[in-house]
């Protein structure tokens, strides 16, 4: 199940098409604002003290931000500045002619994150880009390229940037968060972790923090400590459905079959709507009289939409042929592979399962539930041979 963002909570970003319900364990990552919030976008390289009118030392050569209502506008040093009045006055000062280098790459970075913000995302690479050849050493603006990167598809350019403005000492959760989830989908989730990490001990008052080092911990296999993480989810942000859905998935893994199914009867009392909670409820229950009967009354007023066919086929209503056949894309595809194969799990066939099980591995993103569930599923076929 692919991240919102949103977390990947976002950069982020979205690195994975995020779904119609919005629903998947997968990272968030904050939004190109809050990298401007946490790395002192207005100030010059290094900078990190609040939003404000920044010191005589971080203005351009000849025009203290003090002095120049442009440039007090481009920094938004009052925090009030409109994102096109921003991009206008730090416009104003690009036009000038008068700076270079370190100074005029100021203005650069400070029009590149606003440009970011109002989706401009081609206008605002070019710009973060020449910033850096201005001043490789402005972190500002190899973060927010390292975003916009991402936005573009170009996650090897953007952990490029990522790591070189944490290289540079920048210390903003956006820039683990970016990475971490680069990481993940690349399949490295110890390093994500080490970056999720990061995450929470800058930003951990915030959910989406725990929530994307929670999914790094179903990366690397610890079930009981990704609970634990979804766990501080739900406490900082219980209204949240999806918190609670990767709460309830963490719990089912560690072997706590009745708290997980008490999860996803959480999730669902926040989105009642919300059909992955329905299935994992049902798996959660074993598929038992309880399961089936709470699934039937889910199914009968949920959308015709994916993955409705598995609902079906957990009812018994479709077989797995016909529930195969009804994945289109990509992404239901690689969980139409799990969610048969878990099924045949649940009935006794390994054997059956096992080839299914190895396709979703292969063909689901790495930070979807189904990909955390069909590699621990695959191991414990392993181990009982």
């Amino acid at each position: 199940m692919n991240k919102a963002a949103v977390v990947l909570a976002s950069v982020l970003i979205s690195t994975a098409a995020a779904r119609a319900e919005n629903q998947s364990v997968a990272p968030t990552t904050p939004s190109i604002t809050d990298f401007s919030q946490g790395m002192g976008i207005h100030a010059m390289p290094g900078a990190s003290e609040p939003a404000g009118a920044p010191p005589d030392a971080a203005a351009p050569t000849g025009a203290k931000p003090s002095q120049s209502s442009a440039a007090l506008a481009c920094a938004n040093s009052n925090g009030k500045a409109a994102p096109a009045q921003r991009a206008g006055a730090c416009s104003v000062l690009i036009d000038s002619h008068k700076w270079t280098g370190k100074d005029i790459a100021w203005a650069y970075a400070n029009r590149c994150a606003a440009l970011a913000t109002l989706k401009q995302n081609e206008k605002a690479l070019a710009d973060c880009s020449e910033a850096i050849a201005q001043d490789g050493d402005l972190a500002i603006a190899h973060g927010v390229r390292g975003q916009l990167y991402s936005k573009l598809g170009d996650y090897a350019q953007a952990m490029a940037d990522f790591g070189k403005a944490i290289a540079l000492g920048a210390r903003n959760a956006g820039l683990f968060s970016g990475r971490g989830v680069l990481r993940l989908l690349a399949g490295d989730a110890g390093g994500a972790l080490a970056d999720f990490d990061q995450e929470v001990a800058i930003a951990g008052g915030d959910a989406n923090s725990w929530l994307d080092r929670g999914s790094a911990q179903l990366g690397v296999g610890d079930d009981a400590k990704a609970e634990q993480d979804f766990a501080k989810a739900t406490e900082l942000n219980p209204a949240d459905p999806q918190a609670w859905l990767s709460r309830g998935v963490a719990a089912l893994g560690a072997g706590d079959k009745a708290k997980a199914a008490d999860y996803f009867d959480e999730a669902l009392k926040r989105d009642p709507n919300m059909s992955y909670a329905a299935l994992w409820r049902f798996l959660a229950r074993d598929g038992s009289a309880q399961a089936s009967s709470q699934l039937q009354a889910f199914s009968a007023k949920a959308p015709k939409t994916w993955p409705y066919a598995v609902t079906q086929l957990y009812l018994g209503h479709a077989n797995d042929a016909e529930t195969l056949a009804a994945a289109s894309s990509g992404d239901q595809q690689c969980e139409a592979q799990f969610y048969v194969a878990r099924n045949q799990i649940m009935k006794g066939d390994v054997t059956t399962a096992t080839p299914g099980l190895k396709r979703a591995v292969e063909t689901c993103p790495k930070n979807f539930i189904e990909f955390f569930r069909a590699v621990a599923e695959l191991k414990k076929v392993e181990a009982a041979k």
